[in-house]
């Protein structure tokens, strides 16, 4: 089985540039990728999805799933404010997915 048929998730990355990031996947053999959905992560790809898709589309890398940010998974909190804001966040990780062309949203519910 070779590397192509695994994917990697780009948390791995760190704070690493967006171009360079998604160069040092594609370079590894890599082209199905976990996009992590945190504010600042990959130049802050969460602010402009479309700018994303093109640099995934340029080195062959296809966004397998979306990670949700941490922010969307106190669905089951006791407060009902933050209970609605991850709602409200993991919400947008959906159409975050559907913008750069992702099939699945990983969402980790649970209460602070």
């Amino acid at each position: 089985m070779s590397v192509a048929e695994y994917g990697v998730a780009t948390p791995l990355m760190g704070d690493m540039p967006r171009g360079r990031a998604l160069q040092v996947i594609a370079d590894a053999g890599f082209r199905r990728v976990e996009l992590w959905a945190a504010p600042g992560h990959l130049d802050d790809w969460i602010a402009g999805p479309a700018g994303l898709r093109r640099d995934l589309d340029r080195l062959g890398l296809t966004p397998f799933s979306v990670h949700s940010p941490s922010s969307g998974w106190h669905t089951a909190d006791s407060d009902p404010e933050v209970r609605r804001a991850a709602v409200e966040t993991t919400c947008k990780s959906l159409e975050w997915a559907a913008d750069v062309g992702a099939g699945v949203v990983v969402v980790h519910p649970s209460s602070s």
